[in-house]
């Protein structure tokens, strides 16, 4: 029997972490070091000085007043009127800033700060509020979905020696996409992305909101659901499309008595040419108040983002949200004939894969080579930059995880271009710092596979891929 994968933080979730702290936590590197024993206002006149920020985390940016961006930045200190004032505070406070000496010279600094002030952006208020509504629904369903695939695999086990374990082992694939889908839409909420428009199948999509949101709204309201089964598929993006329905529910009860009635209603409108999506509340006691707050801001933003409009009609005793988006022109091709075209794509090419969690790595090495791809499989970025130019040459395809603990998959790439190799890249990652970290070391030059992903979206990115 093997034993279980380790269990400590993978490097992504430690950075997924420090990206979500509510604290700064930031790193100053001193150009020119100075005594181990100066004091505080040596050392602040030094940072101000020559300081440079060496990492900041997105609560630390907006501590010191540095723009949005990556979080492994080498910036100079800014020159914000208070900042010398605050970070003399911190400096003074025990445990807020540690010192790096070596050699009895200090040359970092590694701070923490509160932010205590309890100002938020808009956005960023509106991210929180949404996501607090959603938490406690999605952590439901996925402890359903837990239970589902451990207790699946429990019997399928068993029965592998004595029966057929396949219907076991559907219900945990099934449960496993429906558990990756739950963690996408938090991710989701985390940061801010450009839709990846797809055809959508809206009758699974718009029930499953419909669950999800009668467990989060008082059980005085009533919630009715209408989808005409001929309602085409939309071309739009499945974990925002989630959000909006659900941002549009909340925007309409936010105007409502709690014991309003809620009807949410999906179809064709065949004079236009579009799919409309109605979320009307009414209540007899209601006035005519205009729905706003967080739910409506992530409707709308998600709505226009995929091309489509959001309006809005009040009246006394009523509230109605509507959603117009386009057809879907193209439905999903099967696993199957993916798999054919990748066996043909893939026939004696060798592939380069970096990935340092073991077990998706050999997960991902058996896969490809089922399409017919020879696996080159290593386990960090300076593995793979040891391979001598000779066979770096044979590579027709490089697959690399974006956060590693040694290199960045970025970082790893442009190295491996810099010395004359301009082999195509597909990059993998879960962490919401990935596109910038892409976009800082590879301009607009990638393509990004995000995790959890299903064996059909690993078989389309390599297709992109290899047609770039």
């Amino acid at each position: 029997m093997t034993s279980p994968p380790s269990l400590r933080p993978s490097p992504e979730l430690l950075r997924a972490l420090l990206d979500q702290a509510s604290e700064a936590l930031f790193c100053i590197a001193l150009q020119r070091p100075v005594n181990a024993a100066c004091s505080t206002e040596e050392l602040l006149e030094e940072c101000l000085g020559s300081g440079r920020v060496e990492f900041a985390n997105p609560a630390a940016r907006r501590w010191l007043g540095l723009p949005p961006g990556s979080d492994d930045t080498e910036e100079p200190l800014p020159r914000a009127p208070d900042l010398a004032d605050r970070l003399r505070d911190i400096l003074a406070r025990e445990g807020a800033a540690r010192r790096v000496v070596r050699e009895e010279q200090i040359t970092q600094l590694i701070v923490r700060a509160t932010i205590d002030d309890g100002s938020l952006s808009d956005d960023e208020a509106q991210r929180l509020q949404t996501a607090g509504l959603l938490v406690s629904g999605i952590a439901h369903d996925f402890h359903n979905l837990l239970t589902v695939m451990l207790g699946s695999a429990e019997i399928a086990m068993q029965q592998a020696r004595h029966g057929d374990p396949t219907p076991h082992l559907e219900e945990i694939h099934a449960a496993a996409r429906s558990a990756a889908s739950l963690g996408q839409q938090l991710a989701a909420l985390s940061y801010e992305r450009e839709p990846e428009l797809q055809p959508v199948e809206l009758m699974p999509l718009v029930r499953r909101s419909v669950g999800m949101l009668r467990r989060l709204l008082d059980p005085s309201t009533r919630l009715t659901l209408e989808v005409d089964p001929e309602t085409p598929r939309v071309n739009a993006d499945p974990r925002q499309l989630e959000q909006a329905l659900i941002g549009m529910v909340l925007a309409v009860r936010g105007v409502l008595p709690v014991d309003a009635h809620i009807h949410v209603g999906v179809g064709e409108d065949a004079s236009l040419g579009l799919v409309r999506i109605s979320v009307h509340g009414d209540h007899p006691l209601s006035t005519a108040v205009e729905p706003g707050g967080p739910g409506l801001a992530v409707a709308r933003s998600v709505i226009e983002r995929s091309g489509g409009r959001l309006t809005t009609q009040v009246a006394a005793g009523r509230c109605t949200l509507e959603a117009l988006l386009d057809l879907g022109r193209n439905g999903p091709r099967s696993l199957f004939q993916a798999r054919e075209e990748a066996l043909g794509q893939g026939a004696g090419r060798a592939v380069l894969l970096v990935d340092d969690h073991d077990v998706l790595r050999h997960f991902m090495a058996r896969l490809l080579r089922s399409f017919g791809y020879e696996v080159h499989a290593v386990s960090s970025a300076n593995e793979a930059l040891e391979i001598s130019p000779a066979e770096r040459a044979s590579f027709a395809l490089i697959i690399t995880d974006v956060l590693m603990p040694d290199i960045s998959g970025p970082e790893f790439v442009k190295r491996w271009r810099d010395e004359g190799l301009a082999t195509p890249a597909l990059f993998t990652s879960g962490a919401s710092g990935s596109r910038a970290e892409l976009k800082r070391q590879l301009g607009d030059d990638w393509t990004l596979l995000e995790k959890p992903f299903r064996n059909e979206d690993l078989l389309a990115a390599l297709r992109k891929v290899r047609g770039s």
